[in-house]
C-alpha cells in the first residue's frame, strides 16, 4: 500500500505508471511505477496544473509560466511566461489556456512560437474542449455556456448557483456540479443535454 500526498485532484496512468502532483516533502511532478510502487520526482516546483500528453508533460507552475519537460525528467523547457496562465487542455497540437492577465481563452503551440486569442465570453479558469465545443462557466451570469472552437456564438445552457460548477462532457452529456438541495451535502451533481435541454440533478 502507498500513500499518494498531492495537492490537486489530476493523475494520469500511462505505460504502467501513475502521473500526480506530489507534495510529500517538496512539492513537484511525481511518477510512481504501479508494478514496483517506487516514486520518482520528475521535477520539482510549485504546481497549479498540468496534463500528459504523448510522452511529454506540459505544466504550469504558480507563476503563471508553461513549461514542458519529458516523462523521464528530460528537455525541460520553457513554453512562455508571457502569460499569467490558469488551467491548461490540449486538443491536437494546441495547449489550450485561461489567460487570467487577459480574462480570456486563449491557445499556443507546442514549441510557444504562436498564440491565438480564442474567446473573450470565458471569464475564469473553468472551461472544457471538446472537438466542436468549448464548454464554459460564466461566472458573471452564473451560467454554463457553450461556443465553436472559433469562440463565437456563445450558447447558455443551464442557470447555475455556485461558483465552482466544473464541467465534464461524455456521450452527449454535460455534467456540471451545483449546491445541493440536500442540506446533508455541499455539491451535487447534474446534467443537460448539450443543447441545453432536460437539466435535471443525478441521484446517487
Amino acid at each position: 500500500m502507498v500513500t499518494l500526498y498531492t495537492p490537486i485532484n489530476k493523475f494520469y496512468i500511462d505505460k504502467g505508471y501513475l502521473y500526480y502532483i506530489s507534495n510529500k516533502d517538496k512539492q513537484g511532478i511525481a511518477k510512481l511505477s504501479l508494478e514496483t510502487r517506487e516514486e520518482q520526482i520528475i521535477t520539482l516546483s510549485n504546481i497549479q496544473d498540468f496534463v500528459l500528453d504523448d510522452g511529454i508533460i506540459y505544466f504550469v507552475d504558480t507563476a503563471g509560466f508553461l513549461h514542458s519537460i519529458e516523462t523521464n525528467g528530460a528537455n525541460f523547457k520553457d513554453i512562455t511566461k508571457d502569460y499569467s496562465i490558469k488551467k491548461i487542455q490540449i486538443l491536437n497540437n494546441w495547449i489550450y489556456f485561461y489567460n487570467q492577465k487577459d480574462n480570456c481563452l486563449c491557445k499556443i503551440n507546442k514549441s510557444g512560437s504562436k498564440v491565438k486569442t480564442i474567446s473573450t465570453f470565458v471569464n475564469n479558469e473553468i472551461y472544457n474542449v471538446t472537438n466542436k465545443y468549448i464548454y464554459y462557466f460564466d461566472s458573471i451570469d452564473k451560467k454554463i455556456c457553450r461556443t465553436n472552437l472559433k469562440g463565437k456564438k456563445s450558447k447558455a445552457l443551464v442557470t447555475v448557483t455556485t461558483e465552482r460548477p466544473k464541467i465534464n462532457i461524455a456521450n452527449g452529456i454535460v455534467y456540471y456540479l451545483d449546491n445541493s438541495k440536500d442540506e446533508s451535502q455541499l455539491y451535487q451533481m447534474y446534467r443537460v443535454k448539450k443543447n441545453g435541454s432536460e437539466a435535471k440533478s443525478i441521484d446517487y
